[in-house]
């Protein structure tokens, strides 16, 4: 009996939804033109187009109500943004010099000594295939960017050039026992 029943309702079902289906398709309001053979024609939708904003609503600073900001407009050019830094660090025995663009490209000073009576700074760089050690006395460049400008017995001090703000950098002999290379004043 249950299942009748179920029969029955679905049969009811199907019934009402298609005589429903049928009477709204009687009901629309297609506009249909005649043709000479008498077969009717149906319009076609307009076609879809997009149309952009003239102006951009979202990106006036009135919306979000923040006043402009004339240090954000006046940035520095990119080269300025992204210069690079030197930095002195200690490896093994030796300061080192290395340039945040390049780090594996380090400047070792391995020593001073005195050339003629003037002062020589001896740099060392094992990354570079040619050329690795570096003499260099006052006024002469390390680097492309880097300049010797004063060296004493213990310490060479290195200047940026051509900036605003120079980045002074001083590179110091440790570890040294400058006593055992002077001579011995005892006389016995």
């Amino acid at each position: 009996m249950r299942a009748k029943h179920i029969t029955i309702t679905t049969l009811l079902a199907v019934l009402a939804s298609t005589v429903i289906g049928i009477k709204n398709i009687r009901t629309l309001n297609i506009s249909t033109q005649a043709k000479s053979n008498g077969l009717p024609v149906v319009e076609l939708a307009p076609a879809l187009t997009r149309e952009t904003p003239s102006i951009n609503g979202i990106s006036k600073p009135e919306l979000w109500n923040l006043p402009p900001n004339p240090a954000l407009s006046a940035l520095p050019p990119l080269s300025e943004l992204f210069k690079p830094l030197y930095i002195v660090n200690r490896s093994g025995r030796f300061e080192a010099l290395t340039r945040s663009d390049r780090p594996n490209d380090t400047w070792e000073l391995q020593g001073i000594f005195i050339k003629s009576g003037t002062f020589v700074a001896v740099f060392y760089n094992p990354a570079q295939p040619v050329k690795r050690l570096k003499l260099l006395e006052v006024g002469g460049r390390l680097d492309e960017r880097l300049v010797v400008k004063q060296i004493s017995s213990t310490t060479v001090l290195l200047e940026e050039m051509n900036t605003k703000k120079p980045q002074r950098l001083e590179l110091k002999i440790f570890n040294s026992n400058r006593d055992s290379y002077v001579k011995s004043s005892k006389t016995r």
